[in-house]
C-alpha cells in the first residue's frame, strides 16, 4: 500500500512538473497570425488585370452577348494593385474603383485598414458592364485584402491552398 501510495505520488508531482513546463513553453511562443477569411468558391478565381478585362468587353471585336456568357458571373482577382486617392471616391456607396471596375465590397469598412500606397489584392465577383456606352464593369461580393494574401493554385509560390479563417 505505501508502494502504491509513493508512486501515486511521484507520478502525480511528474505530472504537475510536466504540465508546468509545458504550459510555460506555449506562453512564451509568439502566435501565428490568423489568415483572413476567403470563402472557399473564391480560390477558383482567375488571375487579370482589370485593364486587360475591360477591353475583352469594349475593344468591339464581338458581341456583348457571346462576351457576357463567357466571363459574367465568374470570380476574378486583381492581385498586387496599388491603392491611390481615387479608389476612396464611391466609399459610401460601398464601392472601390479599381481601374474602370466598380468593386462593391462585402465590407466597406475594411478599406479603413489601407492608405494611399499600399498594395492591395480584389477578389470580386464579376457582373459585366456598367454601361454599353461608358467602358467599366461592375464586380459585387468583393473582398480586399493585403497584397500577397491570395494564393492561387496556380501561383509557384502558392504551396497547399486550404481557406483560411
Amino acid at each position: 500500500m505505501k508502494k502504491i501510495k509513493l508512486t501515486a505520488g511521484i507520478a502525480l508531482i511528474c505530472i504537475i512538473a510536466g504540465s508546468s513546463v509545458i504550459t510555460g513553453a506555449c506562453a512564451s511562443t509568439e502566435a501565428a497570425p490568423t489568415p483572413p477569411f476567403v470563402p472557399p468558391e473564391y480560390y477558383g478565381c482567375f488571375e487579370v488585370d482589370p485593364q486587360d478585362l475591360i477591353n475583352i468587353y469594349f475593344t468591339g471585336y464581338g458581341d456583348f452577348t457571346a462576351t457576357e456568357a463567357r466571363y459574367n458571373e465568374l470570380l476574378y482577382v486583381f492581385k498586387d494593385y496599388p491603392v491611390d486617392e481615387r479608389m476612396f471616391t464611391g466609399l459610401d456607396e460601398g464601392f472601390i474603383w479599381v481601374d474602370y471596375i466598380k468593386c462593391y465590397l462585402v465590407n466597406p469598412d475594411d478599406m479603413s485598414r489601407f492608405k494611399p500606397g499600399d498594395r492591395i489584392d480584389v477578389v470580386g465577383r464579376n457582373k459585366g458592364p456598367t454601361s454599353y456606352v461608358i467602358a467599366g464593369l461592375k464586380f459585387t461580393e468583393c473582398i480586399i485584402l493585403p497584397a500577397g494574401s491570395v494564393a492561387l493554385p496556380a501561383d509557384a509560390d502558392a504551396g497547399s491552398i486550404t481557406p483560411g479563417y
